[in-house]
C-alpha cells in the first residue's frame, strides 16, 4: 500500500516548485566577461589598422587579381585554378607544388563586389576574425585544462585566459592581421580550431552531429590554407593529453578529419597536378638555390632559433627574411649546432612526456606539429622564414608562459594562485604593455607599401627583395614628382638600393631591369642602362618589358653613334627581336640614312611580324 504524502511533501511537488528547479539559471556575467575583455583589447590593439591601405601581397590576391575583381563571377575561376592564376593571367607555379587556397580569395571577391577597393573593410574583417580566434583559444583550452586538472580558476587568472591574452597581444601576429592577404592564416586557424572544438564536443557529449561539424570546419580550413592538415595530429593529441576518453573514441573523432583531408587532396591535385612540381630556379622563390646540404640544414636550424628569439623578444620585425637578410651558414656553425641540440632536448622531453600526459610535452608536440609544414626541414617552402609562418605555432609559447604562471609557479612556491595574484598580474601587465606598444607601433608600418618597405629595408639591409622593393618605390615616386630636385633625389635613392639588390643577387632579373631604368632616369646613362638590359636578356631572352622600354629610352639619345652601337649590342644578344630590328631599320632610314642597312633590318622585322603596318611602311619608303 502506497505511503500517504504529508502536507509538506505535497507542497514540494507543486508545479511551481518543479518549474523553479527545471528552469536553467541565467549565465553569469563573469562567463561572458573574458570574451568581452579579449574583444576590447583586440580593438585597442588593431583599431589603428582600419585606416591602412593595401600592402605587400594584397596586389596578388586583390588589386591585380582578375578573378577577384570580377566579384561573384570570378568565384568559379578562383576555385578551379592555382591561387596565383588570377594575378599572372595563366596557370603557372611560382613556387614548388603550387598554391591552392581559394577560400580567402573568394572572400576578397565578395568584398570587391560590394565595396570595391575599400581597404578599411578588409582590415575590419581581419580584426573580427582575429577576435574569433582568441575566443576559440580561450573557450577550447579553458575546457581542456579544467578536464585535466579538475579545477576552476578565477577567469582572469586561468591559464587559458592568460594564454589567449598573450597570444592576442603578441606582435608577431601583426603580419597576419594587419595585412589583408594574411586572412588565409586567420581562416585556416579558425577552421582548425572549430574542428578541434567539435571533436572535443563529440567525445564529451557523444553526439554524432559533431563529427559532421568537424568535417565541414576542417575542410573549410584546408580550403583556406594547407596548414590545417597539421591538426590531424594536434586534435587527437589534445584529446589524449587532456581528456580520459578512450583511444577508440579519439580515433573515431579523427575519421571525419581524414575524410576532409582526402577530399581536399583530390580536389587540389585535380587542379594543380602532382605535389612534386619543378622547384623554382630563382633565389627569391627558392632561398636554398645553389646551397650545399650542410648550408641548407645549418640555415634551417639557425632560423628555428630566430623564431624562438622572436617569440620571446619580438624586435625588430620585418616582412622580409629573404636572402640574405638570413645568411646561409654551415651545419658546423655554432649558430646551427646550438639550436639543433636545443631542439633535440625538446624532442626528448616530448617523447618522455607522451605517456605521462605532461603538459610541457603537449606544448612541444603542438609546436612541432603546426610548425612542421613551414620548417624547411622536410621540404623547401620557397623562403627561409616568415613571421606569418608561426602564426599558429606561437600559441604554444603563449600556453607555456600561461602554464608556468598559473600552475607551475604556485606549485613551486607552495602557494595558492590567488595569493600570488599581485605579482602574477604585475608581470603580465608589464609584458602586455611592451607587446601592446610594439603591436600598435608595427601596425602603422603596414599603412601601405611605401611606408612598409621604407621601414623594413632598415631591418633587412642585406635582402635583395627589400632593396628591390624600395628601389621600385623610389622610381615610382620620382616619376610622379614635379619638383626637379626631389625627383633627382628619389632616382638617386632608387639607384643605390637597386645596385645593392643586384650585388646581393646578381641574377635577380626584376631588380636589374629596374636598375637599368634608374640609370636612365637619374642621369640618362644610356650605356649603363643597356648594359643591364643585356645582362637580363642573356638570362631571359624574352623579357617583354625590355623590348617595350628600350625604343622609348633610346629615342631620347641624341648621340647617334652611341644609339647605333647600343642597338647593335642588343641585337647581338637577341638577333630575332622584332622591336630592335624595326627600330634600328627606322634609325637608318631617318636618323642616320643608310638605305642598305635600313632595308636589311626592316626586311627582317617584317619577316618576324608580317602584319606590322609601320615596319611595312618604312620598308616601302
Amino acid at each position: 500500500m502506497a505511503k500517504k504524502q504529508t502536507k509538506r511533501e505535497k507542497q514540494q511537488a507543486t508545479p511551481a516548485n518543479i518549474t523553479k528547479k527545471t528552469i536553467p539559471a541565467p549565465k553569469s556575467k563573469v562567463q561572458k566577461l573574458p570574451y568581452v575583455v579579449l574583444a576590447v583589447f583586440a580593438l585597442l590593439l588593431y583599431g589603428n589598422t582600419l585606416p591602412n591601405q593595401y600592402a605587400m601581397d594584397d596586389v596578388v590576391v586583390i588589386l591585380q587579381n582578375d578573378f577577384t575583381q570580377e566579384g561573384f563571377a570570378g568565384i568559379w575561376d578562383i576555385l578551379s585554378t592555382d591561387t596565383f592564376t588570377g594575378y599572372l593571367g595563366k596557370q603557372k607555379q611560382l613556387v614548388a607544388g603550387g598554391r591552392y587556397r581559394p577560400l580567402s580569395v573568394i572572400t576578397f571577391a565578395i568584398e570587391y563586389a560590394f565595396f570595391g577597393e575599400l581597404a578599411w573593410f578588409g582590415h575590419a574583417v581581419n580584426l573580427l576574425l582575429y577576435i574569433f580566434i582568441v575566443w576559440l583559444l580561450y573557450g577550447i583550452f579553458n575546457e581542456l585544462l579544467q578536464l585535466k586538472l579538475k579545477q576552476k580558476w578565477l577567469w582572469y587568472l586561468s591559464p587559458a585566459f592568460i594564454a589567449a591574452l598573450l597570444y592576442l597581444f603578441h606582435p608577431l601576429h601583426t603580419e597576419a592581421v594587419a595585412n589583408i592577404k594574411g586572412r588565409d592564416e586567420l581562416m585556416t586557424f579558425i577552421g582548425s580550431l572549430l574542428a578541434m572544438y567539435y571533436s572535443l564536443k563529440f567525445v564529451v557529449k557523444e553526439q554524432n552531429k559533431y563529427l559532421l561539424f568537424s568535417f565541414v570546419a576542417f575542410f573549410l580550413g584546408l580550403m583556406s590554407k594547407e596548414n590545417t592538415i597539421t591538426f590531424l595530429a594536434v586534435i587527437p593529441f589534445s584529446l589524449y593529453f587532456f581528456t580520459e576518453t578512450s583511444l577508440k573514441k579519439i580515433a573515431l573523432s579523427v575519421a571525419p578529419l581524414l575524410a576532409a583531408s582526402v577530399l581536399f587532396i583530390i580536389i587540389r591535385q585535380s587542379i594543380l597536378g602532382d605535389f612534386t612540381a619543378p622547384i623554382a630556379k630563382n633565389l627569391i622563390n627558392n632561398s636554398f638555390l645553389g646551397a650545399s646540404m650542410s648550408e641548407r640544414y645549418g640555415t634551417v636550424f639557425y632560423t628555428w632559433a630566430v623564431y624562438l628569439k622572436l617569440m620571446l623578444f619580438p624586435h625588430p620585425l620585418t616582412v622580409d627574411y629573404y636572402p640574405y637578410h638570413i645568411p646561409l651558414i654551415e651545419l658546423t656553425d655554432l649558430r646551427a649546432l646550438l639550436p639543433m641540440l636545443l631542439f633535440l632536448g625538446f624532442a626528448a622531453i616530448a617523447v618522455w612526456g607522451l605517456f605521462k600526459k605532461n603538459v610541457f610535452a603537449y606544448i612541444i608536440w603542438f609546436y612541432a606539429a603546426t610548425f612542421s609544414v613551414v620548417s624547411n626541414l622536410i621540404f623547401a617552402i620557397g623562403t627561409f622564414m616568415s613571421e606569418r609562418f608561426i602564426f599558429i605555432s606561437s600559441f604554444a609559447f603563449s600556453l607555456l608562459v600561461a602554464w608556468l604562471l598559473a600552475v607551475s609557479l604556485p606549485k613551486l612556491l607552495k602557494k595558492d594562485l590567488v595569493a600570488l595574484k599581485v605579482p602574477v598580474l604585475s608581470f603580465l601587465a608589464i609584458v602586455l604593455f611592451l607587446y601592446g606598444f610594439k603591436t600598435i607601433d608595427r601596425n602603422f608600418d603596414w599603412q601601405d607599401d611605401n611606408v612598409l618597405f621604407d621601414q623594413d629595408v632598415k631591418v633587412s639591409k642585406n635582402s635583395a627583395f627589400s632593396n628591390k622593393a624600395v628601389g621600385n618605390h623610389y622610381i615610382d615616386k620620382g616619376v610622379a614628382e614635379e619638383n626637379p630636385g626631389l625627383k633627382q633625389r628619389y632616382f638617386a635613392k632608387a639607384l643605390r638600393h637597386l645596385t645593392k639588390a643586384v650585388e646581393i643577387y646578381p641574377a635577380f632579373d626584376k631588380a636589374e631591369f629596374l636598375l637599368a631604368n634608374s640609370h636612365y632616369l637619374y642621369n640618362e646613362n644610356f650605356e649603363e642602362a643597356v648594359k643591364h638590359y643585356i645582362n637580363v636578356l642573356r638570362r631571359d631572352p624574352r623579357y617583354e618589358e625590355i623590348f617595350q622600354n628600350t625604343p622609348v629610352m633610346l629615342n631620347e639619345c641624341k648621340d647617334l653613334g652611341l644609339k647605333e652601337r647600343l642597338y647593335e649590342q642588343l641585337l647581338e644578344v637577341v638577333p630575332n627581336s622584332f622591336e630592335f630590328n624595326s627600330n634600328l631599320g627606322a634609325f637608318y632610314l631617318i636618323d642616320k640614312p643608310n638605305p642598305t642597312k635600313a632595308v636589311a633590318y626592316l626586311t627582317k622585322a617584317v619577316a618576324l611580324k608580317p602584319n606590322d603596318l609601320l615596319s611595312i611602311k618604312n620598308l616601302g619608303v
